[in-house]
């Protein structure tokens, strides 16, 4: 009997353990998107990033580049498989965004000046079948408060459904 009370009693603070953490988690990245944001999309995948944003249609050499930009935060991304870094990052974080996994980073671009210098990155890898598309994606913001969107940002990226072809 007493070891049936403290099985029961180990599982209710392991399941508090387990309620206080998701609960933390969901607090620090919020995943509602703001009313004043739209569905930024194109052949690969999409985010939601605040209407402000301006496409500033770059072309790369060897993969699909993109950037956003307006006076708060700028979003670069790459596309490929011969993908930029996500920057010097020391320690990043393992996340699952959209069922895939990927490294997330927030440093403070040195280099930057006092413009968009706090920077929130993330790298997917293994994006298609040969193990070799990439993704990683930059947002710079001017204010460390930015960095809350810059999450929502990240964390709301969908990959768009390949079809395969059978033969």
């Amino acid at each position: 009997m007493k070891r049936l009370l403290k099985i029961v009693v180990l599982m209710i603070l392991i399941f508090s353990a387990i309620t206080a953490f998701t609960q933390t988690k969901s607090q620090e990245f919020p995943s509602e998107i703001p009313d004043n944001w739209k569905l930024f999309f194109n052949d690969e995948f999409s985010f939601y990033a605040p209407d402000s944003l301006e496409n500033r249609n770059l072309r790369g050499k060897d993969s699909f580049i993109g950037k956003y930009t307006n006076e708060e935060m700028e979003i670069r991304f790459d596309y490929g498989w011969f993908c930029n870094s996500c920057g010097t990052c020391d320690k990043p974080v393992i996340a699952n965004v959209d069922n895939k996994s990927a490294a997330i980073c927030t440093y403070e671009d040195k280099e930057a000046g006092k413009d968009k210098k706090y920077v929130k990155s993330i790298r997917f890898s293994k994006l298609d079948f040969n193990g070799q598309t990439t993704l990683a994606l930059w947002v710079k913001c001017k204010t460390i408060q930015c960095q809350t969107d810059a999450e929502k940002i990240i964390r709301s990226i969908k990959f768009k459904q390949k079809k395969v072809k059978m033969k």
